[in-house]
């Protein structure tokens, strides 16, 4: 992917937490409404981009007891 589109991934994925609220979002929810809605989107380019956003402090992961799903919130 390039740099452009890795911008404009990003935006769309602070949009959906934006949208989201204070409401924890799956990783394939935020890839489905991020308009990528195939699993393999959400593990090879949403994933790293919101492990990416996190590690800059925009983003917080959530695990929740007995779920497998890792959440997200804006920071």
């Amino acid at each position: 992917m390039s740099k452009t589109a890795l911008v404009a991934l990003d935006d769309q994925i602070l949009a959906v937490l934006r949208d989201a609220g204070p409401v924890p979002t799956s990783t394939p929810e935020v890839a489905r409404l991020a308009g990528r809605p195939s699993a393999y989107d959400a593990s090879a380019h949403i994933y790293p981009r919101l492990a990416a956003l996190a590690r800059r402090g925009l983003v917080v992961r959530t695990r929740f007891e007995a779920r497998r799903d890792v959440f997200w919130t804006l920071a």
